[in-house]
Formats: structure tokens, C-alpha cells, sequence
């Protein structure tokens, strides 16, 4: 459990927060690449508790500046879109993408009130489909660094966005919670004896365990941290156990397990203290999707354009609606939750908590453990932004590209990691691991 202030620490990210003030030192997705048309409409982004525009040029670059003109403070989402800025529609002023103010025609002398106006501008940079921004100013704002995802071809990847009505920490906790996943999704992965890992059906995945209970075991990176939930599998348990790692990124990364040949990375972006906007990718690095992948990515995650999510990015199942969960068919046995799709399931459940939980009202219990360690994690990179220094991973060269998580059978006498690329050793904190549960 947390204290309230704690919680508070925890929750608020606004400017002049400790937590506001850790994430203004990571690079964060802003929208997606395929939101921004050349010379089209400027789209709203909202990211810890500021309101920008972002746009893109006639000639296709991307820009990102604060949604106030800075003339009257009239909104630039009504803006024009120019060649080299957007222009007010009330008066006419004009600033570009790098928050240079190019014109403001109701002054006589326009050339030189630019030499004073600077107007409220942040970086643009695209990868993997998705703009990046950082809301940081440029004496703590490090180079990009794209993960594994970002770095395939668009054919490799499905896109998944969902705005959330909750906090982003109370989201991040149900990713980094293993043990739910035998609950919640019960009705999407099944448990089936005899694979290795899990097997993609083409509308869900089937495990090697049904075991609900996991046992987990933590190490610290110089990224975050990483876990291995490990549970008994159906077959081979009298010499073997299932490992399902999570690798957990600060501040709000994560990469989860997925069947072999598969990717899974999924975050939280703060929009403020009460709303976060949910980014879910899967991809493959062997082959591009088909249109019978990308159909079954949506349908089993419930992220359907025009059917589950409207063009705003708001869920259909939400709760004013009771998230259409289906009573009749939880009295019938046909669904153990009576609700739909996996991003439906997470997000009714972290919703339903409130905008912000009462995290001192707690009962925590052993599987846990990585819930703990993550807000242990962000209350010291409060602290260390607080007392003048850099939040976990932000001013280290960190192999991104290389983080993955992944899930199979180990020895009983061999450490959960073998389950693990090389590609991590890398990242390590260090050579201590330390066990809980």
C-alpha cells in the first residue's frame, strides 16, 4: 500500500511535479504517424497535463507546438496549415515548427515583435509509425532511442491506440501483473498441454500451464527492471518450469512474452492526473503481417476501428455502458468475465477502480511483487529528479532495439533468465538478482 502523499507523488504528472518533471526527461509517443495528413487539419495532443497541436506540412514535416496562439491565445487547432507554420485564423499570425513566430501581419512592424515571440515548440521525431515528442527543455532531453519494433518494416507491425479513463500508473500496474492474466483473459488464453511457449491460434493464444498462482523473481536493469513469473507447467513438470518474462522500461514501457516469431510491446502515456492514452504493438520480425493476422491482432485485442474504438480513440465498451459486459453469457458458462477483447478486459478492470486509487486501501499479496517493485522504482526517480539528478536509464546509452521478453520451459535447476536473448545482458544493472514470493 501507499501513503496518500505517496499516491500523490505517484499519480500527478502536470508541470512542476516530481513525477511531471521525470517524465519530461523521456522521449514519449505523442500520436500516430497516420493521424497527420500533409497540409491537413493540426490534431490535439495532450501529454502531462499540456495541450499541443501537432501538424504536418505541406511538404510533409511533422510539428509539434502549444495549442494557445501567442498572440490572443485563440487555439491553433483551427489554424491554417501553411508552408513553414500554422497560421491563427484570428489575426493572422503565423509560427512554425520550431516555435518561431514568421509573421504577425497586424503589426506594422511584424519583423521585429518575431525577435521577441517565442512561441512553445517540441521535437518531432518519427519511428515505427508513431511521432515522438519530448516535453523536457534540450539540457535534459537525450538522443532518440527506437525499440525493437520501431526498427521493422510498417508490413511487420499493427498499431493499436485507446484513450483510458484512468491514471497512467494504475494501467502500468495491470502490465506488469502477471497473475492476472489466468483470470481476467481466461476466456483468450487458454492452457493446453504440451508446447514449449505459447501458440498463437489465430484468435488467442494457448499456454503450457494453468497454473494461477506464479511464483516471481525480479532483477534490476539500468532501464527499469525485468521478471520471470514462473508457473508449473501441464507437461514435463517434474523437470522443467514455465518462465513468462516481462521487461519493464522506466518510466512506461513494457515488453511482454508473445509466441515465437512474435513481438508485444504495449505503454501508458500520461494525457493528465485522470486520463492516459493506451499504445498496444504487436509485429513480427520474420514476416509482414496478412490481412487474416491484422484482423485476428484486433478482433482477440478488441482495438477494431469503427467497432470497438471510435475515430477519437474512445472505446465502445466504456464506463457509462457497463462495458457491454454480457451477464447472460457469465450465468450460461460460455465466458468467465463477459467481456470482450483483451485491451476491453484490462481497461474495465483499471477503470472501474476510479481515476485514481486509493492505494492505501490495499491487501497486496505475493504475486504482487513487480506491481511493488515498479512504484518503488518511480517514487525514487522522483526523488532523484527532486534532488537534482536523472531518473532511471534517461542519460545512459541503452540497447532499446534489443529489449524483448520471451516465455519457455527451463530446467528446474537452471535460473528463469535462459529463457532471455543475449541481447539483454547488456542492459543489466548488475550481476544481483533478488528473489521475492
Amino acid at each position: 500500500m501507499l501513503k496518500a502523499d505517496e499516491n500523490r507523488r505517484l499519480t500527478q504528472v502536470g508541470p512542476g511535479t516530481p513525477m511531471g518533471q521525470v517524465f519530461r526527461h523521456y522521449w514519449l509517443p505523442a500520436c500516430l504517424s497516420s493521424e497527420l495528413e500533409a497540409g491537413g487539419g493540426p490534431r490535439l495532443v495532450e501529454l502531462l497535463g499540456e495541450r499541443m497541436v501537432a501538424f504536418r506540412s505541406p511538404s510533409g514535416e511533422v510539428g509539434i507546438v502549444a495549442e494557445p496562439c501567442p498572440h490572443r491565445g485563440a487555439s491553433l487547432l483551427l489554424a491554417r496549415n501553411e508552408e513553414c507554420g500554422l497560421r491563427c485564423i484570428y489575426h493572422g499570425w503565423k509560427v512554425d515548427g520550431a516555435g518561431k513566430l514568421v509573421d504577425a501581419p497586424t503589426n506594422r512592424n511584424p519583423e521585429r515583435i518575431a525577435q521577441v515571440v517565442r512561441h512553445a515548440a517540441y521535437p518531432a521525431v518519427e519511428r515505427g509509425g508513431v511521432v515522438w515528442t519530448h516535453l523536457g527543455p534540450p539540457e535534459q532531453r537525450g538522443p532518440f532511442r527506437a525499440f525493437k519494433w520501431a526498427v521493422q518494416p510498417a508490413s511487420h507491425v499493427q498499431l493499436i491506440k485507446v484513450a483510458m479513463d484512468a491514471n497512467w500508473a494504475q494501467a502500468m500496474e495491470s502490465l506488469v501483473d502477471s497473475a492476472h492474466v489466468s483470470y481476467l483473459h481466461a476466456d483468450l488464453v487458454r492452457s493446453g498441454a504440451g508446447a514449449e511457449t505459447a501458440e498463437w491460434t489465430g484468435t488467442g493464444q494457448v499456454r503450457n500451464t494453468a497454473d494461477g498462482a506464479p511464483h516471481l523473481e525480479i532483477e534490476d536493469t539500468a532501464y527499469g527492471f525485468r521478471y520471470g513469473a514462473i508457473r508449473r507447467p501441464l507437461t514435463g513438470a517434474d523437470t522443467h518450469r514455465y518462465v513468462r518474462t516481462t521487461v519493464v522500461v522506466a518510466p512506461n514501457f513494457v515488453c511482454i512474452a508473445s509466441p515465437e516469431g512474435r513481438g508485444h510491446f504495449e505503454a501508458y502515456i500520461p494525457i493528465d492526473d485522470h486520463r492516459s492514452m493506451f499504445y498496444s504493438v504487436h509485429y513480427t520480425t520474420h514476416r509482414p503481417f496478412d490481412e487474416q493476422d491484422r484482423r485476428g491482432i484486433l478482433e482477440w485485442y478488441g482495438g477494431r476501428p469503427g467497432l470497438d474504438v471510435d475515430e477519437n480513440f474512445r472505446k465502445v465498451r466504456n464506463p457509462d455502458n457497463g462495458w457491454l459486459q454480457d451477464r447472460e453469457r457469465m450465468r450460461l458458462g460460455e465466458t468467465y468475465t463477459g467481456l470482450f477483447g483483451i485491451l476491453n478486459q484490462d481497461h474495465a478492470a483499471v477503470e472501474s477502480m476510479g481515476p485514481i486509487v486509493d492505494r492505501a486501501k490495499e491487501h497486496l499479496g505475493p504475486t504482487d511483487v513487480a506491481v511493488i517493485r515498479f512504484r518503488r522504482m518511480m517514487l525514487r526517480a522522483a526523488r532523484d529528479v527532486e534532488s537534482g539528478g536523472v531518473p532511471i536509464g534517461a542519460d545512459q546509452d541503452l540497447p532499446y532495439e534489443s529489449l524483448d521478453a520471451a516465455e519457455g520451459l527451463v530446467r528446474l535447476d537452471a535460473p528463469w533468465q535462459e529463457v532471455i536473448s543475449d541481447g539483454l545482458a547488456g542492459a543489466a544493472a548488475g550481476p544481483s538478482a533478488t528473489a521475492y514470493g
